[in-house]
């Protein structure tokens, strides 16, 4: 594959419709780029004023890399502040509660990348 061909390879997968199958992109370097849109339905906390994390299926998702996500929305009173790889197929999300009200994070299609270095 030529470099042109990865770079509008690497245009088309970001700009795709969220979906729930993972995609596999070898970068340069050895560099290994998982992306994967999965459905997504955190449960209510009613922990005062505090972080709590969740764990999720996303199978095929590799440890050792550094992930980012992006949600589908943000809520005021409990956002997404942080993300890791805690096992193979497991996405471990933590939301901060920054009420003393129950909270509900966003509900729905996350989209998540990690990045494997060889």
């Amino acid at each position: 594959m030529t470099r042109r061909m990865g770079v509008v390879l690497l245009a088309l997968l970001l700009a795709a419709p969220a979906a729930a199958v993972a995609e596999d992109v070898p970068l340069p370097g050895g560099v290994l780029m998982q992306v994967f849109s999965p459905s997504l339905t955190p449960s209510a906390n009613a922990t005062s004023l505090q972080s709590f994390e969740e764990t999720f299926t996303v199978t095929g998702l590799l440890p050792g890399g550094a992930v980012f996500v992006s949600p589908p929305s943000q809520t005021a009173a409990c956002p997404m502040s942080g993300a890791r790889v805690s096992a193979l197929n497991t996405l471990a999300l933590t939301f901060t509660r920054a009420t003393t009200l129950d909270c509900t994070p966003a509900s729905g299609t996350y989209r998540v990348t990690n990045i494997l270095k060889p």
